[in-house]
């Protein structure tokens, strides 16, 4: 919502004092906005427009201070000290690393950055090892105290075409709008206005963007890190924006801000022991995660509960597996709700007792039809299932390293059988990668115990039966894996600290 102390200001700046004021650091683009997504190809269609005078969108900045900092865009690092009224970028992240990475270094060979301009065509393209005399890098081309003496040293180049086409590439206009606004709703109502048009960004993108200087913004982007620290792989920024919200005692599905204070802290802590609970639950890697929502649920109860009993973290464990086994953890909004409401009840027993209550008795594993795919949670199940057996090496019996495995992997660390026809999970191993001849004759030659490891007959053979047979395993290995996982009766019962306190009260 606007105030009388908040505006809007639209300017148009040349490309050449756009890349001054990301040099000097009176441009700001935080390293904790969101990834970029741009690649090779889209880099150089920018640059290409620019050379084109295409349009190219426009950009969108909140003037804030900006303390002392090492400035990285792409292959660019400038240190830049404070600023008062700096511009922070809250729409444009990816075109300003573009033209700071392509024009501004001369240390982006190979990277995503590295574009070359064919004078005669105006083209900008990727650069080659033996390049035709015509063509000009595109550093060299933005920067007249360059282009000069690289002219003078390749007289080939046709000096008339190369000073406009960088006359262009300097004088490109960028359109802008600075947003002048203490109030952060300000700019949120602004970014969301902005929006409208085109593909929308989602609520955590505008979260990110107008909490750009905060504690809560900050703590977001390290949170999303977190994950590829543990080997574990980036957290969905989605879930870790409800948690916050949910430290922060807010409702997690409210649009509105955030209070970025004392949550921030709490959301990386919570962060890091859920993905060190999860990866103790067997759950190596982020895409074996049935359900994204009971991450940020975990996220939100370690945060509101430090150091939580070795009992509490048990049963937590036959929570979150009860949960998964229902098959339901969906977009429901009221059951996002609950389970962030039971997460972040003030006492830890309580907490877990109730999510417990929440998650139902017994459950049994859907019917197989069609097959489950690694793309749904029936499917991840199975999968942590195979992983759960402890399968082995094929050539020499070993157990196989699977965090590593699953790491450099990810999900294709799962391998279809050398069979006559694919059944997805129920005709695939986990295993590093071997060709199709040599994984038939490891099967071949494989122990019985390393194949039962894979829940494979022995002998292995290639036939239907051992397909119909794997199948049967799997499928009464299942309801194994589950009641184990999710525990009985007994085993539910809370830590006897609680039933103390119980007795107390």
């Amino acid at each position: 919502m606007a105030t009388s102390s908040a505006r809007v200001q639209g300017v148009t700046l040349k490309v050449e004092d756009v890349l001054q004021r990301l040099k000097d650091g009176s441009i700001r683009v935080p390293t904790f906005q969101r990834p970029l997504k741009w690649k090779k190809e889209d880099n150089r269609l920018f640059f290409d427009s620019l050379l084109k005078s295409f349009p190219v969108g426009s950009l969108l900045m909140w003037v804030r201070d900006a303390p002392a900092a090492r400035v990285e865009l792409g292959p660019f690092r400038v240190d830049v000290p404070g600023r008062g009224g700096a511009w922070q970028v809250v729409d444009g992240q990816q075109r300003l690393t573009a033209l700071a990475g392509g024009l501004l270094t001369d240390t982006n060979r190979g990277s995503d950055f590295d574009f070359v301009v064919d004078v005669e065509t105006g083209d900008v393209v990727g650069p080659r090892n033996h390049p035709p005399p015509q063509w000009v890098p595109l550093p060299v081309l933005a920067d007249t105290e360059k282009l000069l003496p690289f002219l003078h040293a390749n007289p080939a180049v046709d000096i008339a075409k190369a000073s406009a086409l960088s006359k262009r590439l300097r004088d490109y206009p960028l359109n802008a709008s600075i947003l002048e606004a203490d109030e952060q709703a300000f700019v949120e109502d602004v970014f969301k206005r902005l929006n409208t048009a085109g593909k929308r960004l989602t609520a955590t993108e505008v979260f990110r963007a107008s909490h750009a200087n905060h504690r809560g913004g900050e703590a977001l982007g390290r949170a999303v890190q977190i994950g590829n620290e543990f080997q574990f792989g980036p957290l969905d920024e989605s879930n870790l924006l409800r948690a916050l919200k949910a430290l922060n005692g807010s409702d997690p599905l409210d649009d509105g801000p955030a209070d970025d204070g004392a949550a921030a802290q709490a959301l990386e802590r919570g962060a890091a022991e859920a993905v060190a609970f999860l990866k103790g639950q067997g759950v190596l890697i982020v895409e074996l995660l049935p359900y994204s929502l009971l991450m940020g649920v975990l996220v939100a109860f370690f945060g509101s509960h430090a150091s939580v009993l070795p009992r509490n973290r048990q049963l937590l464990g036959f929570w979150f597996w009860r949960a998964t086994f229902s098959f339901r953890m969906g977009g429901d909004f009221s059951v996002i709700r609950r389970l962030y409401r039971l997460a972040t009840m003030r006492d830890e027993s309580a907490a877990v007792q109730a999510l417990l209550d929440d998650a139902g008795g017994e459950q049994r594993f859907p019917p197989f039809d069609p097959p489950p795919s690694l793309r749904s949670a029936e499917g991840k199940v199975v999968a942590l299932l195979l992983l759960e057996a402890a399968p082995r090496n094929l050539l020499t019996g070993d157990l196989i390293p699977l965090a590593d495995l699953l790491w450099a992997q990810k999900l294709k660390a799962f391998r279809q059988l050398p069979l006559s026809s694919s059944r997805g999970l129920f005709t695939a191993i986990v295993h590093p990668a071997l060709s199709r001849a040599n994984l038939l004759a490891a099967l071949q030659r494989a122990s019985a115990e390393t194949l039962w490891s894979h829940r494979l007959l022995s002998p292995f053979l290639d036939a239907e039966v051992s397909t119909e047979w794997r199948i049967d395993r799997l499928h009464s290995g299942l309801q194994e894996f589950m009641d184990a996982k999710a525990g009985d009766s007994d085993s539910l019962r809370p830590p006897l600290s609680a039933l103390a306190d119980e007795d107390a009260a």
